[in-house]
Parts: structure tokens; sequence; C-alpha cells
């Protein structure tokens, strides 16, 4: 089966609200796979990430299982000062967005690209 939600998540704007939830911020970034997006949480009062797949034809069952698992070993790894905190799998319109908390800063692979810092120095 077909998630119905899969191409429309794909295609976000800025300023749309998904799921009367989820106001989208901007696009992070988008593959042939998945599209991220900063969006503001409504009730939280905070902006989280949002990775949703995109491809067509996504059967929704067994993808949502897998994001499901993967969400649920990524929030057993508890709160850490390096690492997002996966908060849990939103079901939208049938596709499964993966909420993740938001860290401004530019990411370890951004520091080590621009020479920021080596790896030793970015682990400490």
């Amino acid at each position: 089966e077909t998630a119905p939600g899969a191409a429309a998540l794909a295609l976000l704007r800025p300023g749309e609200l998904v799921a009367d939830c989820y106001e989208i911020r901007r696009v992070l970034s988008r593959s042939s796979t998945t599209a991220v997006y900063l969006a503001h949480h409504a009730a939280w009062h905070a902006d989280v990430v949002l990775r949703v797949p995109v491809l067509e034809g996504l059967d929704s069952a067994p993808t949502t299982r897998a994001l499901g698992e993967l969400a649920s070993r990524w929030t057993a790894l508890g709160l850490h000062p390096h690492i997002a905190y996966c908060h849990y799998v939103h079901a939208i319109d049938g596709a499964p967005a993966v909420v993740v908390e938001y860290v401004e800063g530019t990411s370890l692979r951004g520091w080590l690209a621009d020479g920021r810092a080596n790896l030793c120095a970015a682990l400490n």
C-alpha cells in the first residue's frame, strides 16, 4: 500500500502547517529518498526537525515499522551533548515523519570541512 502523504510531504514550503502541529520554517535538505525540514512544534513552542521519506510507492506499514524501530533505538541512546535527540515517529497522512531535536549551529561534518576542528578536537 502506498503512503498517500509521502509525495505531498516531499514538497512542503515554509509557512505550511502540517498535521495541525508543525509549521514548516525551511527546507534543510532534500534527496531522492528523504526531505528534512526545520519546523516549529506548536504545542511545544520549540523548533524540531522533520525527516520524511519522499519515495513514490512507499509501502507504509514496513517503512513505518522500520522507522519506528530506528526512532526507538535512537531515543534509547538518551540525551547526549553531541547527539540530536529523536523524539518519536509521527504518521502524517500515512507517511512516517521522524521528529528530531533541532540543534542550532553546524554539524561535525561542517566543522571538519571548514577547518574549525580536527576529529580529535571535535570528539573531546
